[in-house]
């Protein structure tokens, strides 16, 4: 199960770095760190149109790696299965 977390995590990095995203967390520690600390705090995740517009950039972005060999509804729900492994039901 570590091995598939530092996967994900590592996959997830480089997706921040092609899109230039500044102070995200530099190991699956303090991924776990930022994660843990949000679900423990008193803000609630909640849809908007700025999540919405971020989500579907990195949809899109992996759609550009993958998208010749994958269709474009399998990628989406394996990064929504990504985030909720990740992230619970929170993300």
């Amino acid at each position: 199960m570590k091995l598939r977390n530092e996967q994900i995590f590592n996959f997830y990095e480089q997706v921040g770095q092609r899109m230039n995203l500044a102070d995200s967390p530099q190991s699956l520690e303090e991924a776990n760190i930022v994660v843990n600390d949000y679900m423990a705090s008193d803000r609630s995740s909640r849809c908007t149109q700025q999540g919405q517009v971020l989500t579907d950039s990195a949809h899109k972005l992996v759609q550009k790696w993958y998208g010749s060999f994958l269709p474009a509804a399998l990628i989406r729900a394996v990064l929504n299965a990504i985030l909720y492994v990740v992230g619970g039901a929170v993300f």
